[in-house]
């Protein structure tokens, strides 16, 4: 009887049923959103510095670790015993030359390194492959082309077409020599390497440098960068014989920034859970205060105040539960909108340069099992425990009071 009647009451008064509804669900769905916009703050923060070049972990020698002999190289027999779901590897290797571009009469040289990349599989781990100011990317069957680094380029005075003259040292002592033509000009979002850095294929620089199958590090890729300690551990002891490095050690300015972010999150959250709080209990109470003369006119006819009280929290239960769903729909569509169509900010604040990181301002939301369950689980509870104490208020008063102005 108690449960019809609960949901009795709720129909009778649709107007009060549903502004009750509303408020408690807005509050539950911004909850949502603002949370997930949160983690989807630090989330881009550190997609966008680790994305454009850094990866979330790389895997090289422990004697390249201490001694950066271009000899110290690595193939691809490593890979099976590091295996593991939603896990993508890159070959990258590295060498440092002599770049001349230019004619006889004006010829420009710099000291540069030059990065040679598999384009297929540095997609999976990075957008190094990716963001151009001119030209075009390399391809998978790409022989001969060069990519040059914004700075260098404009360092080089070379356009998309010039051709390029590299020499330096190849594997055992030998001579390293080649000609390459400009490709494109990219950016990877530090000047400082912008300055210094030029990407072929990984083909072209292993002939170069004669170091065929070989690359000197493995960049990774995890589906939670944010775990990636614990991620290396684990690495670690299956692969002892290598040095497995994770973005937090090679990027310290952002790992700090993360570790403060959730000093910060935990308050953030505080603020909006105490908000949430305080609207479904003033709403919770005003929609049972009101009632003040039909709760004490159904005790006049005998129902008692533990009935009563079982009846208003059936009737918070179920509010809680409808503000429940009403907000996980408009929360949870919110969130998977800005998960799925991200807006970029580049194009109001540009780039964030910030020490050696390079960021790109986006608002973007990250969903997450806890930060959609727990505004949905304390709507919940929220319509049974904001609704005591009101209720309480009235089942104690005596019935002449409650009743007397009437």
């Amino acid at each position: 009887m108690l449960w019809r009647m609960a949901l009795r009451n709720l129909r009778r008064n649709t107007r009060r049923t549903a502004l009750t509804l509303l408020a408690m669900s807005m509050a539950c769905s911004l909850l949502i959103v603002t949370l997930s916009l949160n983690d989807g703050n630090l989330w881009s923060l550190i997609l966008s510095a680790t994305e454009q070049y850094q990866g979330h972990f790389r895997i090289q020698s422990l004697l390249k670790e201490s001694d950066p002999d271009l000899n110290h190289t690595l193939t691809a027999k490593i890979l099976p015993a590091l295996r593991s779901p939603a896990v993508h590897f890159s070959p990258r290797l590295r060498g440092m030359f002599l770049m001349s571009s230019g004619s006889d009469e004006d010829m420009r040289s710099l000291p540069v390194e030059i990065l040679g990349i598999d384009p297929k599989l540095e997609a999976k781990v990075t957008s190094l492959n990716q963001h151009f100011d001119v030209g075009n990317p390399l391809t998978a069957h790409n022989s001969g082309g060069i990519l040059l680094g914004r700075e260098l380029a404009k360092k080089l005075k070379a356009e998309v077409g010039a051709e390029i003259i590299v020499m330096g040292q190849g594997a055992e002592g030998t001579i390293a020599s080649g000609l390459f033509t400009v490709q494109g000009i990219f950016s990877s979002g530090d000047q400082l390497r912008d300055g210094r850095l030029s990407l072929i294929h990984l083909l072209d620089l292993q002939n170069l440098m004669n170091l065929s199958h070989r690359a000197h590090e493995w960049v990774g890729k995890t589906s939670d960068p944010l775990k990636i300690d614990d991620f290396v551990k684990d690495l670690q002891l299956r692969a002892p014989e290598l040095s497995i490095v994770s973005w937090r050690t090679d990027l310290p300015q952002l790992a700090t920034v993360v570790d403060h972010w959730f000093i910060g999150q935990i308050i953030v959250m505080a603020i909006f859970y105490s908000a949430v709080i305080l609207i479904a209990t003033n709403t919770m109470s005003m929609s049972i205060l009101e009632r003040n003369r039909e709760i004490s006119i159904l005790r006049a006819l005998g129902l008692k105040r533990r009935l009563i009280l079982k009846l208003l929290l059936l009737e918070g239960l179920f509010l809680g539960i409808g503000a429940a769903i009403l907000g996980a729909i408009v929360g949870g569509t919110l969130v998977t909108y800005f998960y799925v169509f991200p807006i970029d900010l580049t194009p109001w604040f540009g780039e964030i340069n910030w020490g050696s990181l390079g960021f790109r301002p986006a608002l973007r939301t990250w969903p997450q099992i806890d930060t959609l369950m727990s505004p949905l689980i304390l709507i919940c509870l929220l319509g049974v425990v904001a609704t005591i104490l009101p209720a309480l208020n009235i089942l104690k008063k005596r019935l002449y009071q409650a009743l007397g102005e009437r």
